[in-house]
């Protein structure tokens, strides 16, 4: 109806009415309401329009951020851009790292030296200990030597790594309210976004100029998530609401 195909569109919505009431006794008439834009709102109500609809949507994040749940909405932030910032900046970048080995050599030979299973009745020592194992998983690189030592590495680092996002996923529904769930869940999920983003930017900056830099970044966000993950409230046999 939009593209000026009124009649075509009329014929669709009959037939649809038809099957639709077809053997229910009654006779029903047909009738098309057809409501048209308006174009001829200012660019004033227009902006006012987006801003109520932008306030509408930081409502809820606003919300988590205070009274009761303000602790555990901080440290979980944290846990999330220090999971997402530590994992996909190193995940991304480890094939050039173990190019490195394939022309001979440790993939951060240019440095001197200087990471449990989910248990769903404790998700938040479980997301702690992963944190911390993920961050004393990277000091391996330093002894990766041939492709073996780096598809074991990959196993180990992505392995571990792997529970922490299973119980923040647990965690990140578990913690807040009906009301509050799906927005702290798309919050939480965007600040990962953004702490990955920056974390390959970041990454790839360094590892050329200092590769001890990054790797002992990654290694100090994790751990920093893993000890932030242990303010979280337990949430074993809590009731939901």
């Amino acid at each position: 109806m939009e593209v000026g195909r009124e009649k075509e569109a009329s014929c669709v919505f009959q037939l649809m009415f038809k099957m639709n009431t077809w053997g229910k006794g009654k006779h029903k008439e047909f009738a098309l309401s057809v409501s048209t834009k308006n174009e001829s709102h200012s660019p004033a109500l227009q902006k006012e329009h987006i801003l109520t609809v932008y306030k509408k949507a930081l409502l809820p994040v606003r919300e988590m951020f205070k009274g009761g749940l303000r602790t555990r909405s901080t440290a979980l932030l944290i846990v999330f851009y220090c999971i997402s910032f530590g994992f996909y900046g190193l995940w991304m970048w480890f094939p050039e790292l173990f190019k490195r080995v394939e022309d001979g050599g440790s993939p951060c030979a240019n440095v001197s030296r200087t990471s449990a299973l989910n248990n769903e009745s404790c998700e938040v020592k479980t997301a702690a200990c992963s944190l911390v194992l993920s961050s004393l998983s990277v000091f391996l690189i330093y002894l990766v030597k041939t492709k073996a030592h780096s598809l074991l590495l990959s196993c180990v680092f992505s392995g571990v790594s792997v529970i922490s996002w299973n119980a923040l996923d647990v965690l990140g529904t578990e913690l807040y309210p009906t009301h509050l769930r799906s927005s702290a869940l798309g919050f939480f999920t965007g600040v990962g976004r953004i702490a990955a983003i920056m974390g390959n930017v970041v990454f790839g900056r360094l590892v050329d100029t200092n590769c001890a830099v990054p790797v002992l970044l990654v290694s100090g966000l994790l751990f920093t998530g893993g000890i932030a993950a242990l303010l979280l409230p337990q949430t074993k046999q809590t009731e939901l609401t």
